[in-house]
């Protein structure tokens, strides 16, 4: 599936999960294709997209389905809000659909050497299952000034999602110019899964991004990892743009700036204090900061 595809489930009590989040609002762009995998959802529970919250009336977006995989393409006569439900019992069984226009489509996807485990080739979510992880992002109490972003705030809903769609940590996602790397052009705060997919605030979507389309140099930075950059710019516009640090095909600035852990490449852990170095000893350092 790409990663804009939804998997629906049953929950307990008759209800809709998203991806593993529970009545997720979904956020959806005007001439993109989204798949909705249907596939554990059975025939009691018909899916169906809806200009209504309820089932009575509106505009049938898509279904009634169940046991498949569906399409959905919001176009220009899209409402801004629109809804996902079971036909039957739509009291319980609902979400909310928010639609906009083409915006800058970026997937991201990286891995932290701390939590990876090259047995699963995922990451450890201990920190939310420990309860450690804040709804708000950490970084601006770290010290860091975002630009355009900043303040995003998850739920609890999110957090308490488990398997391969957990919350790992937040990370920053950066994007610098084209020409001058040094330079961030917008940053914003993400959520981190323990797939190494970069998620925004409701864990299923990739991270919105505010800015024009264009060439940017592509940054991630975690508060206790090295941070990591493409070495040359992506083009980021509406049509979706992938990038893979995970790959070892995936050029980095900087000499050896990931670590390879049979064959995947991940963050290397370290600089606890966040100013982009690692000292073993002295003052400041990563052991004892």
């Amino acid at each position: 599936m790409l990663v804009a595809d939804f998997t629906v489930t049953v929950g307990p009590g008759l209800i809709f999960k998203v991806n593993n989040v529970q009545s997720a609002t979904l956020s959806l762009v005007r001439g993109t294709s989204y798949s909705f995998d249907l596939l554990a959802v059975s025939g009691a529970h018909p899916f169906v997209i809806n200009s209504n919250a309820g089932n009575a009336g509106g505009t049938l977006y898509a279904g009634p389905a169940s046991g498949t995989t569906i399409t959905f393409t919001p176009d220009a006569t899209t409402p801004n809000t629109i809804y996902y439900h079971c036909q039957v019992h739509f009291t319980t069984m609902f979400g909310t659909i928010n639609v906009s226009d083409p915006v800058p489509n970026l997937a991201v996807k990286t891995f932290l050497e701390g939590p990876y485990n090259s047995g699963t080739q995922l990451m450890s979510d201990a920190l939310r299952a420990a309860g450690l992880i804040p709804t708000v992002e950490p970084f601006t109490g770290l010290g860091y000034t975002f630009n355009g972003g900043g303040g995003e705030t998850t739920t609890a809903p999110v957090l308490a999602v488990t398997g391969n769609n957990a919350v790992v940590d937040w990370v920053v996602l950066e994007l610098r110019d084209e020409f001058d790397p040094t330079a961030i052009v917008y940053s914003r705060a993400a959520l981190i899964t323990r797939s190494g997919s970069l998620r925004d605030v409701n864990g299923v979507n990739n991270p919105a991004l505010s800015i024009a389309d264009g060439n940017y140099h592509v940054a991630v930075r975690h508060r206790n990892h090295l941070g990591i950059m493409t070495d040359a710019p992506v083009s980021i516009s509406s049509t979706l743009t992938t990038v893979d640090f995970s790959l070892p095909a995936t050029a980095t600035f900087g000499i050896n700036a990931m670590k390879n852990i049979a064959g995947v490449m991940v963050m290397f852990a370290g600089d606890a204090t966040f100013n982009g170095q690692v000292k073993y000893t002295g003052a400041g350092n990563e052991r004892d900061p």
